[in-house]
């Protein structure tokens, strides 16, 4: 006896002993933050559903998920989770001693789409990329590097959506800093699959933010 996890899309094909086991079909892509429809069952050795009752936690492989936690059910049951990360994650269910991973558990993996973009996100040096997260600081972690007066330093500015998942995004975008009178801004760049990099040279010694714009 085990759990079988079987994402949206899937078709159940109890007996198939070929991969993908016990099922058939793949996955649908699904928008970031969207509900995915996850169907559990407990099935045995040939994926047959068997009507044993049980309760499993589900996780998925986003960090920055929604998991529906605790799951109490008999023979199978369906939940949602909404995984924010674009990029491709899969869905696990853990629990008592006899719910181990299986061929189908973890689940097939799910692609998770960036929707339209509709802010711009600044990169500076030291700090890293991390879709899907929403707290601060938004789409980034890690600390930012110091930068020297008169350096030149290295930006990437990248287009995203609602869960900061890097998005396509037209239009030229300018950078420039908010508090440096005398640097020169760099020219404006059209972003490349979501994303473009900028050099600046600041010149004032002191604390300042850089702004991207599109005024387009």
């Amino acid at each position: 006896t085990k759990i079988m996890v079987m994402a949206q899309g899937e078709a159940y094909e109890p007996g198939k002993r070929t991969a993908p086991m016990g099922r058939g079909a793949a996955p649908d892509a699904r928008p970031a933050g969207d509900a995915a429809v996850i169907t559990l069952r407990v099935v045995d050795d040939y994926w047959n559903m068997v009507s044993v009752s049980t309760q499993v936690t589900v996780e998925t492989s986003d960090l920055y998920d929604t998991n529906p936690g605790l799951t109490a059910f008999t023979g199978s049951t369906t939940v949602n989770v909404f995984m924010r990360s674009a990029g491709q994650n899969t869905v696990k269910a853990t629990g008592g001693s006899w719910i181990w991973p299986n061929d189908a558990n973890p689940s097939s993996a799910i692609t998770v789409n960036a929707k339209t973009a509709d802010r711009l996100l600044i990169l500076l040096p030291g700090e890293t990329r991390r879709q899907g997260k929403t707290g601060a600081p938004a789409g980034k972690e890690g600390s930012r590097s110091p930068w020297q007066a008169g350096r030149a330093s290295s930006i990437t500015v990248y287009g995203a959506d609602e869960y900061y998942n890097t998005a396509s995004f037209s239009g030229s975008i300018y950078v420039r800093t908010i508090d440096d009178n005398f640097d020169v801004p760099p020219s404006s760049q059209a972003l490349a699959a979501g994303a473009t990099g900028f050099t600046l040279t600041l010149v004032t010694a002191k604390s300042q933010k850089l702004q991207a714009d599109s005024p387009s």
